[in-house]
């Protein structure tokens, strides 16, 4: 589902603490570990990191930027088939005597290289910022 929370992923921290669940967000790859625990991998702006999360925890991702999923009718047709099993609150495990979450890794990104000023008139920058384009396959 898709929340107008400004992008900011706040509905899904705010039902974590609802729930009383461990939670991880900005999630970008998740895969199961060898001893049940979630595996999560967090993408920041300028770093990386890897979490550990029992089962169950809740995750949430935002989409990369400028990269849209559109569902196919298949799709909504088979989700309005799906049956969601409802877990009463009570019957989760409390994580209240145990840390929930482990950090496993946290790496900054590389640097980027510095963008070029170009302190030329319009129509020359446009053309030098079309030729950069064009020999890097951009365009």
């Amino acid at each position: 589902c898709y929340a107008v929370d400004d992008d900011t992923i706040q509905t899904g921290f705010l039902l974590y603490s609802y729930l009383n669940l461990p939670q991880a967000g900005f999630a970008d790859d998740i895969t199961y570990s060898a001893t049940g625990n979630i595996l999560v991998r967090r993408h920041f702006e300028n770093s990386f990191q890897q979490l550990s999360l029992p089962s169950p925890c809740l995750i949430n991702a935002l989409l990369l930027p400028g990269k849209r999923i559109y569902m196919s009718a298949e799709g909504i047709t088979r989700a309005y088939g799906m049956e969601i099993p409802i877990i009463p609150i009570e019957e989760l495990p409390s994580f209240h005597e145990a840390p929930y979450i482990t950090l496993i890794s946290s790496q900054p990104k590389k640097e980027r290289k510095r963008g070029t000023v170009l302190t030329v008139p319009t129509e020359q920058a446009i053309d030098t910022i079309m030729d950069v384009m064009h020999k890097s396959h951009i365009i």
